[in-house]
């Protein structure tokens, strides 16, 4: 009888399933741009204004050498490279965009390297300033119970009556990628998935209070995001009372018409109640 070939295995031993390895996320960029509310105006003598609804505001001057810079404002410039300063030179950068942020005039793109934007950040408070927050492989973090996702147009809303800014996505498979964190989930499991969103994005929704990192020794969901005050808040009551004062939500307040043309007006005589 011939020898039978061997396959380098013995009989009966499981072969070991290899994990996938951690996906490697594309680098992003962090970009800052005036909102498409206003039009940013850069001279060449270094005077900065921006017009916002007809008005025509100052924003002070800068020197000669910064104007270059300053209008990648109006297509975005990339934060990482004035914030924070490292040279003398984008120290008025970095101020001419705080400047901006917090008159309410800057929001912010995630951009990968090739492609349309994968988020944008439209600040709900004056003076909001994009952070991410370090994240390590054994840290779990989970989708806070005041998060919800909503449509406005075309694009899907990420936001909270804790935010100070809320998420924009054009993309649903990105917004469904984070609607998995309503479990809490490891960061080093979420490398290993598929449609990963980075580190940078989970960093900046950290920090914007709509993913939290969970305590182990905190027991329970509801006790372990924030502190005590915020147990006793429920969802339906934290979103009433942010979204009837102002401070906290970047929405119009008072009669702006916004709707005429789109529907009829009300009668200028109220008809009579049946009856």
């Amino acid at each position: 009888m011939a020898a039978s070939r061997t396959t380098g295995k013995k009989t009966g031993q499981k072969s070991k399933s290899r994990r996938a390895p951690a996906r490697k996320a594309a680098t992003l960029t962090l970009l800052a741009r005036v909102n498409d509310q206003v039009t940013l105006e850069v001279y060449a003598s270094g005077k900065v204004g921006a017009y916002v609804d007809g008005y025509a505001i100052e924003l002070g001057n800068i020197s000669a050498g910064s104007v270059t810079r300053a209008k990648g404002f109006a297509e975005g410039l990339a934060v990482a490279s004035f914030s924070p300063a490292r040279k003398p030179a984008d120290k008025e950068i970095e101020l001419l965009g705080r400047r901006l942020a917090r008159s309410g005039f800057l929001e912010y793109r995630l951009m990968p390297p090739r492609g349309s934007a994968l988020a944008a950040i439209e600040p709900q408070i004056p003076g909001y300033w994009p952070e991410i927050a370090e994240l390590g492989n054994s840290d779990t973090v989970a989708l806070s119970r005041f998060a919800y996702l909503r449509r406005r147009g075309n694009d899907l809303v990420l936001e909270s009556p804790r935010a100070p800014a809320l998420f924009r996505f054009t993309d649903p498979k990105l917004a469904a990628a984070i609607l998995t964190l309503s479990m809490p989930q490891k960061v080093s499991a979420l490398r290993h998935e598929k449609n990963f969103v980075g580190l940078a994005l989970l960093g900046l929704l950290v920090e914007c209070d709509l993913l939290f990192k969970v305590d182990p020794k905190r027991d329970g969901l509801r006790v372990g995001e924030g502190d005590e005050n915020l147990v006793l808040w429920d969802f339906h009551d934290l979103l009433f009372h942010t979204h009837s004062t102002e401070g906290r939500q970047a929405n119009p307040l008072g009669g702006r018409y916004t709707y005429m043309g789109a529907i009829a007006p009300p009668a200028a005589v109220r008809a009579p109640w049946p009856g």
